[in-house]
C-alpha cells in the first residue's frame, strides 16, 4: 500500500488559502518526496487531489489521466499546457503545477477568486 495515498477525508481543496507560507513551503517539499519516492511523472497535482491531515501528513491522488480530453474543472485548472496538448507528462508539468499551487496558495486564490477575476478587469482582481 502507498503510504502517501490520498486520503478522501482530508483533501485540502480551499483550505489550500489558510496554509501559512511556512505550511506551503512543507506541503511543497512533501510533495517532491512523494514524487521522487515513487519515481513517476504525475501531471495531476492540484488542491482536490491532495490530502493534507491534521499532523501535517500528505497524500497525492491518481495521476493526471492523458488519454481522454474528457477533465474537470478542477483538472484542468492546474494542468501543464504539455499535458492538456499532447498529454506528455514530464518533470516540467509536475514543476509548472506545483509552482500554480504554490502561487495560488501565496496569493490566496481561491475557485471563488479566480472566477471573480474572470468576470472583471485584471487590474480590479484581487485575491481574497
Amino acid at each position: 500500500m502507498d503510504k502517501h495515498a490520498l486520503d478522501p477525508a482530508c483533501l485540502l481543496g480551499d483550505r489550500l488559502q489558510t496554509l501559512s507560507r511556512a505550511e506551503l513551503t512543507a506541503l511543497a517539499e512533501a510533495l517532491c518526496r512523494i514524487l521522487a519516492e515513487r519515481g513517476t511523472y504525475h501531471g495531476g497535482i492540484r488542491p482536490d487531489n491532495i490530502s493534507r491531515a491534521a499532523d501535517g501528513t500528505v497524500g497525492l491522488g491518481a495521476p493526471a489521466r492523458t488519454d481522454t480530453k474528457d477533465w474537470t474543472t478542477e483538472e484542468l485548472e492546474f494542468m501543464a499546457p504539455e499535458v492538456f496538448w499532447s498529454g506528455t507528462l514530464d518533470a516540467s508539468a509536475d514543476v509548472y503545477s506545483l509552482g500554480l499551487l504554490l502561487y495560488a496558495g501565496v496569493c490566496r486564490f481561491t475557485r471563488t477568486t479566480v472566477r471573480r477575476c474572470l468576470r472583471t478587469r485584471p487590474t480590479r482582481c484581487a485575491a481574497a
